[in-house]
């Protein structure tokens, strides 16, 4: 049976130490300064001492040597316990391990330890178990004058009966029953991490089942106040008896270039929206347009396109609202009144994703009309009605 610790490049230390190396001073402060010129020199006089001068004519041992330099995550003295490690334990175990399993019959067993004792005397900067602390945490058990924790008397107690196994039965891997049983007060990190679980068990499923409507459910009908505001966009035109034509006007400025100048006139437009509730949300619309006439000019019928904008929040929809307005008069007329509700329409069900509806836009302004425009937007699944 072949044991090791995690860090036997202590072994290293103790032999810069006896010797009253240059470099054991770097090697013993709390933060090492040491160089990779300082790793390269101690490493090849460590080489020359185990190996012989012969050493650098093998490429195993200059790669040995750089397998534990290119380890950059660690430090330098981390980088030379590793190679000390690898030189003069890992590395001879390997071999002997070898050697039994080729020569003999005999089954070989190897360990690790890389737990450190609470009475350990290796130096703070070593987390874990160094060079000799195995046979210690083995024999310290028999010295009263050492305290052990629980934690050293678990471990030692385990190392002991897997020796005691692999003596007795040629296996150190024997059964051992372990049980740990953790406690700890009521105010106390896990009973704080317990409650915040049972919180999240309890609420978590009720949130998301109210953010996704029912969760199931395939269809659904609800009841929403949209957010309504004037896009200022609107047609206008005018039906005179005047043989001429009629009177246009547009807010846009690509229909206002394909219409003859001639019956192009600018209005008076004054519009206001209010919020007659205050909940946020425009409740009310008013829109008065003065149209400068002739006195040979009159008026005999109305036609007219406003654009809103219209916004569904539970759904992500968006479109723009059509209200179209259409009015005629035996007689001519100098003032027409337009009342109403605006009230939505829809053909098919929506998707619970974004949805975008109508979008009010004209490509080619030479051949608009409002019959062929009106036509193309109650096609659509989604309109509205004044």
């Amino acid at each position: 049976m072949l044991g090791s610790t995690e860090v036997e490049g202590y072994l290293c230390y103790l032999t810069h130490l006896a010797m009253k190396s240059k470099y054991f001073r770097k090697l013993k402060a709390s933060k090492s300064d040491l160089t990779e010129k300082d790793f390269t020199a101690m490493a090849k006089t460590d080489l020359t001492q185990v190996i012989g001068s012969n050493w650098t004519q093998d490429p195993f041992y200059n790669n040995l040597m750089l397998s534990s330099l290119n380890k950059e995550h660690l430090s330098f003295r981390q980088r030379y316990f590793d190679f000390c490690a690898q030189l003069l334990i890992n590395l001879p175990i390997k071999q002997f391990t070898k050697l039994l399993s080729t020569k003999t019959k005999v089954n070989t067993f190897n360990y690790r330890l890389k737990y450190r004792s609470s009475f350990s005397i290796l130096p703070k900067f070593i987390a874990s178990a160094g060079h000799g602390d195995d046979v210690l945490l083995l024999f310290a058990m028999s010295n009263s004058t050492y305290k052990f924790t629980p934690s050293d008397l678990l471990i030692a107690k385990t190392f002991a009966r897997s020796l005691s196994s692999f003596a007795a039965k040629g296996t150190p891997n024997a059964r051992i029953p372990t049980r740990i049983v953790h406690k700890s007060t009521f105010y106390s990190k896990a009973t704080a991490f317990h409650i915040i679980c049972f919180i999240l068990n309890v609420t978590l499923p009720l949130i998301i089942i109210y953010k996704s409507d029912g969760l199931w459910k395939k269809e659904e009908v609800f009841t929403e106040q949209p957010e309504i505001s004037f896009a200022y966009n609107l047609i206008l035109m005018l039906d005179t008896d005047d043989p001429i034509g009629n009177i246009v006007w547009t807010s846009l400025p690509q229909l206002n270039l394909a219409i003859d100048p001639k019956i192009i006139r600018a209005p008076i437009i004054e519009n206001y929206e209010m919020d007659v509730n205050m909940d946020g949300k425009k409740d009310l619309f008013k829109l008065y347009l003065l149209m400068p006439l002739n006195e040979s000019e009159n008026v005999v019928g109305v036609k007219a396109i406003f654009v809103f904008d219209y916004k569904i929040k539970k759904i992500d929809f968006k479109m723009d609202a059509i209200v179209f307005v259409d009015q005629t008069t035996c007689s001519s007329a100098s003032k027409f009144t337009v009342g109403g509700k605006l009230k939505f329409h829809q053909s098919k069900l929506l998707s619970v994703k974004q949805n975008y509806g109508f979008t009010f836009q004209i490509d080619e302004a030479v051949d608009f009309s409002f019959e062929h425009f009106m036509e193309a937007y109650l096609s659509q699944n989604c309109k509205f009605e004044l």
